[in-house]
């Protein structure tokens, strides 16, 4: 079995090393600091195919393996953790269970605009009324302002800790 990088997953690691080095790594303090979204970023990643590097090309992904999207969250991730961990949810915990459990109408919906940067996925943890004390969620300090939701599938509604962002 052979465990090296193929070409296109070296090829693809490079550029995105170039281009995190050159556009993400000269304003990940000010990220920090400011907590602002990195909006600009997220559009030029998505142009690139890797809001959804592993997402099928005809939900306007990549096409890539997961050794690419591996490598291309570290070096991401390596220039700022915070861009890295918005690429993740993109890819992981949104992108993931859509593109797999997702009907084919879900995934031209919500899986090819997340995919090719139009907009980020996101996820949000619900609480339980009254809170589960054992629950990791349950831990989290609360803020005082809730984003309540309708499911797009069953109609029901939930209130969220979280807020949401997209189009």
């Amino acid at each position: 079995m052979n465990f090296a990088p193929t070409e296109e997953q070296k090829m693809v690691r490079e550029m995105v090393r170039k281009y995190s080095e050159a556009n993400i790594r000269p304003i990940a303090a000010e990220l920090d600091r400011t907590h602002r979204h990195p909006e600009e970023i997220c559009r030029e990643l998505g142009g690139m195919g890797l809001m959804g590097v592993a997402v099928p090309t005809e939900y306007d992904g990549a096409g890539m393996d997961n050794v690419a999207y591996v490598m291309v969250l570290i070096e991401i991730s390596k220039a700022c953790a915070s861009c890295g961990v918005i690429v993740s949810v993109n890819n992981s915990l949104y992108g993931y269970p859509v593109k797999t459990f997702g009907t084919e109408e879900q995934k031209k919906e919500f899986l090819a605009p997340v995919a090719g940067g139009k907009v980020e996925g996101c996820y949000a943890l619900t609480e339980s009324s009254p809170p589960v004390r054992r629950s990791w969620s349950s831990r989290t300090p609360r803020s005082p302002r809730r984003t309540c939701w309708k499911h797009p599938a069953r109609g029901s509604g939930r209130c969220s800790p979280a807020s949401m962002r997209g189009g």
